[in-house]
């Protein structure tokens, strides 16, 4: 089969330095379907990346201008337009069987490639937005929420997503069930694996510096918990609200126990996840929240705002604890249990290295290729 998979951004293959999980998704759904068949990946293009890649069966297309981030701008907004005139230009030159897009920029390239084309339209949902855009993106959010309620009432012949709590908001806004498939991610148990943890007790948070990733929770919890013991903290993402976080670090008097990163990749990330005591995971939304499982196969417990997929990840993997988001002060509670309970924390690790064996990309990509096939009137 000849698939062409729709991205905003796709990673280089040495440096697989991820900006969230779509992209990850996207990279190892691509490596997987290309053993078997012949992939076209169509995305912006980052600062110092090839305009084309080629590695076997798998061609990276990047088009537009270089982009240094992919934060939601104004400026952004032009950006990604002329992203969907040259990605739907590109796509419809090439010789393809089916089209998938896998997030907002891509939805209406892909879809319009599939109609122009013939062939069956496959939309990759990681999450939902609609009613909430404005309020976490502010003016600029006016046009994500336009475009979330065009691209749900497209007719698309299948949506694949990745977990129960996203096919159900999507039924909720009129997708009928039989077009949903959930698919949930995986970890990389290559690169996320145990390693010996820091002498000093620490904490994590990996996540994009947004205002609903709440990482400022985390920073509050740290000034409560490093009271009863030093601990340190560090933040690895990047985002416009870095300086809102480093301002309350000063302010709570902790800064020095707060080391942010930016921009690492894969192997880097998988150290310092690997090393710290406890990931830290205060996000109000996630369509699924990959960090956790990436936690969980480094045997390093987490302690998650009690979202629904949060829930549902601490149910399947017995190695974290919930706290009420957006409450700084029991996150902090439950650090410390973490940090006296020792039986408590060991069971955790255990529990998260073994199911995270569950969990894989490998899998991700089986499941999804039988969703392409069965679009195809085919079967494996």
């Amino acid at each position: 089969m000849r698939i062409l998979l729709l991205t905003e951004f796709f990673p280089d293959f040495d440096k697989r330095a991820f900006t969230g999980g779509v992209e990850a998704r996207i990279f190892y759904t691509a490596l997987f379907l290309s053993k078997n068949h012949q992939v076209f990946v169509i995305a912006r293009r980052k600062k110092s990346q090839e305009k084309r890649e080629i590695r076997q069966n798998l061609t990276i297309i990047r088009v537009g201008s270089e982009t240094e981030d992919s934060l939601a701008t104004f400026p952004s907004v032009l950006d990604r337009l002329i992203f969907t005139i040259l990605a739907f230009w590109q796509g419809v030159k090439l010789k393809i069987d089916l089209v998938e897009g896998s997030n907002y920029v891509a939805f209406i390239p892909a879809f319009l490639i599939g109609i122009f084309k013939k062939i069956p339209k496959i939309a990759w949902y990681p999450d939902t937005l609609i009613g909430k855009w404005r309020k976490y993106f502010g003016l600029v959010g006016f046009f994500g929420e336009i475009g979330e309620r065009v691209f749900v009432k497209l007719g698309w012949d299948k949506i694949i997503t990745i977990s129960p709590a996203v096919k159900e908001r999507l039924v909720n806004y009129g997708v009928r069930q039989e077009k949903i498939k959930v698919v949930f991610c995986g970890v990389d148990r290559k690169v996320f694996k145990p390693l010996k943890k820091y002498k000093t007790k620490t904490l994590c948070v990996v996540s994009r510096l947004l205002p609903y990733k709440r990482a400022e929770d985390a920073i509050k919890a740290l000034a409560y918990v490093n009271k009863k013991t030093k601990t340190a903290f560090k933040i690895i993402g990047s985002g416009p609200g870095k300086e809102n976080l480093i301002f309350l670090a000063r302010r709570l008097k902790i800064l020095k126990r707060v080391k942010f990163y930016e921009s690492i990749d894969q192997k880097r990330l998988a150290q310092i996840l690997g090393r710290s005591h406890i990931l830290v995971h205060p996000s109000v939304v996630e369509g699924f929240g990959i960090v956790i499982l990436e936690a969980a196969g480094s045997g390093t417990p987490f302690i998650a705002a009690s979202i629904p997929t949060s829930k549902m990840l601490a149910e399947k993997l017995r190695s974290g604890l919930l706290f009420k988001k957006k409450n700084a002060k029991e996150l902090a509670e439950k650090i410390l249990e973490l940090f006296e309970n020792k039986k408590l924390y060991e069971k955790l690790r255990k529990n998260g290295i073994e199911n995270a064996k569950k969990f894989s990309w490998e899998k991700l990509g089986r499941e999804t290729e039988k969703v392409f096939f069965s679009e195809k009137g085919l079967t494996l």
